[in-house]
């Protein structure tokens, strides 16, 4: 079969030629790495099968490898569903769909199963590149429906349990009415009740979760039952069944009920994302990287993304008083914001250590070899509070990385000076040595500019790795949009 690789995938394949990724590193050998997406290869306009997925990563690999990269991050698991199938699930909570368009009747080889991901493994190994899985943890989705991709509104893990709680919620909405609604009067009912969101309206919503994620069905019901979605259907619906009397969902991470979910400062992007501590976000995410790790032989390691809080606040205890996601100077003379410094002290040190005991449960049941990354904020070690009485986004980010046991970590530098990268690659290497001699985490800065390397003003002796920021791969805007990485630093 003959595959013309896309024009803009052949545009990224050679700004590569201009890269050089070459760097030692702390478990003795040298990365050159490229992060990249499915969507950039496989867009879900249309169904895709093993030869066409086979050549076309022969042909992306090869023009990478050709290039001098031998190590690649491969987007795997994002908005709850995967490039590939759970294989031998015991359990719902083992269990996690596929991408639509890349679910086609795998074959079994040898005992292995050639999903796309294990198609690129292979295609890998012929031409010298590793792949790790690339995970996307606590992130669910954008609460915009106006950018979202829409091969992006399938099925996910997490619909399934946001289809669950829509349907405990209409139950509670039945109970607090004390009367059914017959069908084709629920407009009549909202009215009569003042305008609160009705229990047949909550049922119809968890059919559409039950489907998928369709985020424009979903804006659709809010406005037939005399709601505005305003963009942001989902964040709408929660805070209505808040008014309603209904509970807040447990599995997610809410701002305020009247902004369950709101923008980074100055954006127009609204992130949802599951709550690390929540028992039952736990365990599925264990079993999936879980089953991705040990059913796919030759996979080189497990990268985790998203494995932080949001910079905004979400999640907080009203007391900490930072729960519209505001950020704070506290000054140590009033009382009032000190019992609140205090409260977000203890609260941080919580999250802290839910991330940290994830990671840990994570590394424990990766086969033995199999290396444990992570992608992180940039900042956290440099504008944190401290105990410097003040907060900002890195705070409530939580993502202590020193902590974890993790192979390696990239932060997230992007676009940043190359002074600044630099230095701040020196600084974390030293700390990572301080905080474990025998074994320091290794620092591979990720950065968006090939000319930091044609000109020399990042230390290619280093390390880094790329990210093409041009190819958004979640989201249908400009790329400077689609995350602010300055969360309220100096």
């Amino acid at each position: 079969m003959s595959v013309v690789v896309r024009p803009f995938v052949r545009k990224f394949l050679g700004l590569l030629v201009l890269s050089c990724f070459l760097a030692s590193s702390a478990w003795g050998r040298e990365l050159s790495g490229a992060w990249i997406s499915p969507d950039w290869y496989f867009p879900g306009t249309r169904v895709y099968r093993e030869q066409e997925v086979r050549q076309i990563a022969r042909d992306a690999l090869t023009k990478l490898a050709e290039n001098g990269v031998d190590t690649v991050f491969l987007e795997t698991f994002l908005r709850g569903n995967g490039i590939c199938r759970p294989i031998q699930a015991v359990s719902v909570a083992e269990s996690f769909p596929a991408y639509p368009h890349l679910d086609w009747n795998y074959r079994t080889e040898f005992n292995t199963v050639l999903d796309p991901l294990q198609i690129f493994i292979e295609e890998g190994q012929m031409v010298g590149i590793e792949v790790h899985a690339w995970i996307h943890m606590f992130y669910w989705r954008m609460d915009n429906n106006d950018i979202m991709l829409r091969w992006h509104n399938g099925p996910s893990v997490w619909a399934d349990l946001m289809e669950t709680y829509l349907r405990r919620q209409a139950q509670r909405l039945e109970l607090l009415s004390g009367r059914s609604v017959r069908p084709g009067y629920e407009q009549a009912e909202q009215q009569r009740r003042g305008g609160e969101i009705t229990s047949q309206a909550l049922e119809k919503a968890a059919d559409i979760f039950s489907k998928g994620c369709d985020v424009k069905a979903l804006s659709a019901l809010l406005r037939e039952n005399g709601f505005r979605p305003e963009g942001r259907p989902m964040g709408v619906l929660v805070s209505e069944i808040i008014k309603a009397g209904g509970e807040r969902p447990d599995f997610l991470l809410l701002g305020s009920g009247e902004d369950p979910f709101p923008a980074p400062r100055g954006k127009h992007l609204r992130p949802i994302y599951v709550d690390p501590a929540h028992p039952l976000v736990r365990e599925k995410l264990r079993a999936v990287i879980k089953n991705i790790a040990m059913n796919h032989p030759g996979l080189a390691g497990i990268h985790l993304d998203h494995v932080r809080y949001p910079v905004d606040g979400q999640g907080l205890a009203r007391e900490t008083g930072v729960q519209d996601g505001s950020y704070h100077v506290y000054s140590a003379s009033d009382t009032t914001q000190m019992t609140q410094y205090r409260a977000l002290t203890s609260a941080l040190g919580v999250r802290r250590e839910a991330l940290e005991t994830l990671v840990t449960e994570v590394k424990r049941s990766l086969p033995r070899g199999m290396r444990l990354s992570a992608a992180v904020l940039p900042l956290y070690y440099r504008d944190r509070d401290n105990g410097k009485f003040r907060t900002s986004g890195y705070d409530y980010s939580a993502q202590a990385w020193l902590d974890w046991p993790v192979d390696f970590v990239i932060p997230m530098m992007y676009e940043y000076h190359p002074y600044l990268i630099r230095t701040l690659v020196k600084d974390y290497q030293s700390q990572a040595v301080a905080a474990n001699a025998s074994k320091p985490i290794t620092v591979f800065p990720g950065i968006s500019r090939f000319e930091y390397t044609r000109n020399g003003s990042v230390d290619g002796t280093l390390g880094w790795v790329f990210f093409d920021l041009t190819l958004a791969r979640d989201v249908n805007v400009q790329a400077r949009e689609t995350e602010d990485l300055d969360f309220g630093g100096e």
